[in-house]
């Protein structure tokens, strides 16, 4: 409780300093906080820690702790810490967020806790499931040299737009051969080597993400695996909540850092805008913009995503919009007035987009399912190798639709690999 209470703290105080004047993203409007948002905050804060998981058995638990900290926390505090005064629509948002969280976390407190980690390798045929994912990944390393080879660059960070550009696909299928072979087949390696302590497979993994980032320059494919080492070695701990509570207290330290000296030191200022303000205050603050936005214009009506625009429509003003279904770059001209691509959570695109308040409580009740689902097809499976493969998802969820997460990161995919290694196994 203390941990996080101290984690929002500083992410308020780091709202009220170093993201109101920072010019990195010149949009975060802070009108103050008073008592009564105080004591919504601590309401919800009593939410988080009465549903995270306090040990980790399911696969599902890395959705909620990632979640909590990377968006449902920052939508609460950017949301208070933007209005004027609470009024009842205002109580209706935080219910709302609050109902969507409960949602989020009952999987993994209605599962059957896990107390072993799994079953025999030979019944689950990892190393299969393995050797499957090398030939797929061989194959897609030559369509994408074949496709690539004259424009690979691993250029700087000053340089990612113009080697975007020379790496955008110009095809449906040249932009799936990319991110699955990154996003999905590349971390599923490292997770795999990692688990096997198979180098060379371990290997592979890196360099398929280093190629990719040759192609895309995308800076998330470059740290994933990091940020996968790191879920591995808290799926081998033996105290893993100790780790991850003393995670949440250094970020409220880094917060606190950053608040204070951001303004006088330029690296501390650069690692604001890479943690701070693109990981934590980012999906906050587009939750409160595309609630604003979509409540004045219209919804989608979930038109945005592929195959239900075959049955619903949008809002005619979204309709006859030049650049829908891309909400992003709508809200960036509309709201932001730049050229750029506002990516934002499956609750801000795919919720409030959506259909408003209750087009959250929608996707997340879907969400919910599909963590139900996880939790069953993945019952046999080792955490180590679950939380770590998961984590990315999770992570992207932060900053992208449901919907593209299932098609285009893998989250379909891996569905249907639990669901067949468990057939294969009752086989």
């Amino acid at each position: 409780m203390g941990v996080t209470v101290f984690y929002v703290a500083g992410l308020i105080f780091a709202y009220s300093t170093y993201l109101v004047w920072q010019d990195y993203v010149p949009f975060f409007n802070y009108v103050g906080m008073s008592p009564e948002k105080y004591i919504i905050l601590l309401l919800f804060i009593f939410l988080v820690v009465f549903f995270l998981p306090v040990k980790l058995r399911n696969s599902s638990d890395i959705f909620v702790w990632i979640l909590s900290f990377f968006l449902y926390i920052p939508i609460n505090v950017f949301y208070a810490g933007s209005v004027d005064i609470v009024g009842p629509l205002d109580l209706l948002v935080f219910l709302t967020v609050g109902l969507s969280f409960v949602l989020i976390a009952l999987p993994s407190h209605l599962m059957r806790k896990r107390e072993i980690f799994g079953i025999s390798d030979s019944n689950m045929n990892y190393r299969k499931i393995m050797a499957f994912l090398v030939i797929v990944w061989v194959v897609l390393l030559f369509v994408l040299i074949q496709k690539y080879a004259s424009i690979l660059s691993l250029r700087g960070l000053d340089e990612v737009y113009i080697q975007r550009s020379l790496g955008k696909a110009d095809s449906l299928l040249y932009g799936y051969a990319q991110v699955y072979f990154g996003y999905v087949i590349s971390l599923a390696l490292v997770v795999l080597g990692l688990f096997h302590k198979q180098k060379i497979v371990l290997l592979l993994g890196v360099l398929g993400c280093l190629f990719l980032y040759s192609i895309t320059a995308e800076k998330t494919i470059f740290i994933l695996p990091v940020f996968i080492y790191f879920v591995y070695l808290l799926s081998v701990s033996k105290n893993p909540i100790l780790w991850l509570v003393l995670f949440v207290f250094s970020l409220g330290c880094y917060f606190f850092i950053i608040a204070c000296w951001g303004a006088y030191n330029q690296l501390l200022k650069d690692l604001g805008f890479y943690l701070l303000t693109r990981v934590v205050a980012i999906p906050g603050l587009f939750f409160v913009d595309y609630f604003n936005y979509f409540s004045e214009i219209g919804y989608t009506n979930f038109s945005h995503a592929k195959g239900f625009n075959l049955f619903f429509n949008a809002s005619p003003m979204l309709a006859q919009d030049p650049l829908f279904p891309e909400l992003g770059r709508i809200v960036a001209r509309d709201v932001h007035g730049i050229d750029s691509n506002s990516n934002a959570s499956f609750l801000s695109t795919d919720g409030v987009a959506g259909f408003g308040l209750l087009g959250v409580l929608i996707v997340s009740f879907f969400m919910s399912v599909i963590l139900f689902m996880i939790n069953y097809l993945t019952k046999y499976w080792p955490l180590q190798i679950t939380l770590p493969l998961m984590a990315p998802m999770a992570l992207t969820l932060t900053n992208g639709s449901l919907f593209t997460v299932l098609l285009s990161f893998g989250l379909l995919f891996w569905l249907f690999m639990f669901f067949f290694s468990r057939v294969s196994v009752r086989i």
